[in-house]
């Protein structure tokens, strides 16, 4: 790792001046993954040691993908997904011992928002007898009470007195022309924007003391262990009276009657969800049929919403009744097997919102929300999966929270790296023969579409439509530069540019 303050000075002006070149007054396009590519360059350099670790190494992929994936196609998703990536590796650099997405985030917060006294501390290492850095903000908190309350001052005044307020208006309008004067709004604003730069360069680049919270993630564990109340036993030997402590051979009452109740619920609730199933199965798994009067999106929608409460409320109340001790009952074989039965019939629930949102998908055709019901069942299966494992080799809640979050980035990017536009316009347009076209969704999809809208809708109110928005693209287009370049309105652009589209 370097430690270097001079290189580190060189990489963070370097990057300033890097991402005022690539993205000012440019949209984010191939810039996004030159300067992401930069930002990995500093955490090898830089922070070396970190490398050697899982979640860093994931961290890396994620970034890496989402912003190829952004490259490929301009998702504002993947835009936003990628800067999760980056604030997800940041935190896991920042502080050797993290393990998980949950404790790492606020860890990237804190030392965001601890930038500014870092700076201010390097600062004041470099102040010499002539200069002291300390004297200046001595002034400054000095001018800082009197100043603020002046202005107080003022508001009050103006409010008061109408004549006073024109008064001040003509300073506050002669200050700003000359400050314009003086920097124009351009340059102002370009500051800003470097300083921004700046400080994304220097949260990868700089580590603050940020340790409280991996100091109370390495408190927690992975795994149950087994606790026992010592029971005091009191005897008296030689006439002195002494305590000695041995651990009950039986069951306390507490855990036969925890036991109890949880043995109830479970076949209850198992018997319950088992008719739900039943339902479900003869309904929509063999046979469906749509007979127009029933809403599909509340069909989709309230299956979704209840999955959820089912799974929450089976998490929940797994975690109770598995944690602790309860964990080590030796009856605990057949609340297990109750366990997993329930875990298994919340997994047909997962099948029959699938089923239930494919059926939707048959009649009205692909939709973004619709994609996202599979993507999030998935991160549902793979919950249930993980919650067997908590209930059967006694893990801790602590390992749920840590792979599932895991698993939620991992969905995450990957649906981030597809492009769903084309494949939604794709599948809507040779299946509207059999499915609801909605032609003004497929005209609010990316730019990237209209090649496939231009070679498949056919009526005269469409092309119209059609010709208004590739004229409006061709034109936006041909004003980016090279930073905005991203593959899929590349490949759009030459596809209309050939069809002469920019004169019709």
């Amino acid at each position: 790792m370097i430690n270097s303050r001079p290189l580190k000075i060189v990489f963070l002006l370097v990057g300033a001046l890097l991402f005022n070149y690539l993205f000012w007054r440019h949209p984010p396009g191939v810039n996004l993954t030159l300067f992401s590519t930069y930002l990995l360059v500093i955490v090898v350099l830089f922070h070396r040691k970190s490398l050697s670790r899982i979640p860093v190494l994931a961290s890396i992929a994620a970034v890496l993908i989402t912003s190829l994936a952004f490259t490929y196609h301009g998702s504002g998703y993947t835009f936003v997904i990628h800067f999760v990536s980056i604030f997800i590796l940041v935190g896991f650099i920042n502080q050797q011992g993290l393990r998980s997405i949950p404790f790492a985030l606020p860890t990237a917060l804190v030392n965001f928002w601890l930038l500014p006294s870092k700076f201010v501390k390097a600062i004041k290492e470099m102040e010499t007898k002539s200069f002291r850095i300390s004297s200046v903000f001595r002034f400054i908190r000095i001018a800082v009470i009197p100043v603020v309350l002046l202005l107080v001052f003022v508001f009050i005044f103006s409010v008061a007195n109408p004549i006073f307020e024109g008064f001040i208006v003509d300073i506050s309008e002669w200050f700003y022309d000359l400050m314009i004067t003086l920097f124009d709004e351009e340059t102002i604003f370009r500051s800003l924007f470097i300083l921004w730069g700046t400080s994304l360069v220097a949260w990868v680049l700089i580590k603050n003391d940020v340790g409280g919270f991996a100091s109370r993630e390495s408190k927690l564990s992975e795994w149950i262990t087994r606790t026992r109340k010592p029971r005091a036993i009191r005897h008296q030997t030689s006439n002195v009276l002494r305590s000695t402590y041995s651990l009950p051979k039986r069951n306390p009452l507490g855990l036969k009657n925890e036991y109890r109740s949880a043995l109830i619920l479970l076949v209850c609730v198992n018997l319950l969800i088992a008719i739900v199933n039943g339902i479900d199965i003869n309904w929509i798994w063999f046979g469906f049929e749509y007979d127009g009067e029933m809403s599909l999106s509340n069909f989709v929608h309230e299956g979704t919403f209840f999955l959820i409460l089912s799974i929450f409320l089976s998490m929940a109340i797994m975690l109770y009744y598995f944690r602790k001790n309860q964990n080590f009952y030796y009856k605990r074989k057949f609340l297990l097997v109750l366990a997993s039965i329930w875990i298994a019939q919340n997994a047909i629930m997962v099948i029959s919102v699938a089923l239930r949102n494919i059926h939707y998908i048959e009649y009205y055709g692909l939709a973004y929300k619709r994609i996202g019901v599979f993507f999030f069942l998935a991160a549902t299966l793979f919950g249930l999966l993980t919650l067997t494992i908590k209930i059967h080799k006694r893990k801790s809640g602590f390992y749920l929270w840590r792979v599932n979050a895991w698993s939620v980035l991992a969905v995450l990017v990957i649906s981030s790296s597809i492009y769903w536009d084309g494949i939604i316009a794709k599948y809507n347009l040779e299946h509207q023969s059999v499915t609801v076209l909605d032609e003004s969704f497929l005209f609010s999809l990316s730019n990237g579409v209209l090649p496939l809208l231009d070679s498949e809708l056919r009526s005269y109110s469409s092309k119209k439509m059609l010709d208004s928005n590739t004229s409006r693209f061709v034109y936006n287009y041909e004003a980016l530069s090279w930073q905005s370049w991203n593959y899929v309105d590349y490949q759009a652009f030459n596809y209309l540019k050939n069809n002469n589209h920019e004169n019709r």
